[in-house]
């Protein structure tokens, strides 16, 4: 089975991939508490980043500090939350799952609300989809 890939990591991958983007990489994962297959960022120190990441200039920490207020970094912040708030409604889903099967009124009615809203992301997606796919197909060739 094919391993996804979010599309926080899709987007990471040109930082960690580029060496001169390498340290915006391992900012952005120090300050967000992440971690990847080889290292956990959330064990570092400041001065670990500025050590490692800035080879000890304090310029190219106050550079890194200043880019998080830049769109490009506000972009892979939006993904991280998205990826988070995909998982908290899932044990979400799962809660009110549980307490509905138990028969609690609230939680039906919750629990049919979270099924009208999944159905209604589903749609959305799938004709953003066909949207996209319609898009692609379009060669742009004008024919006289």
């Amino acid at each position: 089975m094919a391993r996804q890939v979010s599309l926080l990591n899709q987007a990471l991958k040109q930082y960690w991939k580029n060496t001169t983007n390498y340290p915006k990489y391992a900012y952005f994962m120090w300050r967000n508490k992440l971690a990847n297959s080889n290292r956990n960022f959330s064990d570092f120190t400041e001065q670990d980043i500025i050590d490692k990441y800035c080879k000890g200039s304090l310029i190219k920490y106050g550079n890194l500090k200043q880019w998080e207020n830049t769109e490009e970094c506000a972009e892979l912040m939006n993904l991280l939350l998205l990826e988070k708030s995909n998982k908290d409604f899932v044990e979400i889903y799962n809660a009110v799952s549980e307490k509905a099967k138990q028969g609690d009124d609230k939680a039906i009615k919750t629990f049919l609300t979270l099924q009208n809203e999944i159905r209604k992301s589903v749609k959305t997606k799938k004709s953003k989809k066909a949207e996209q796919e319609e898009v692609e197909e379009d060669d742009d060739l004008i024919l006289e």
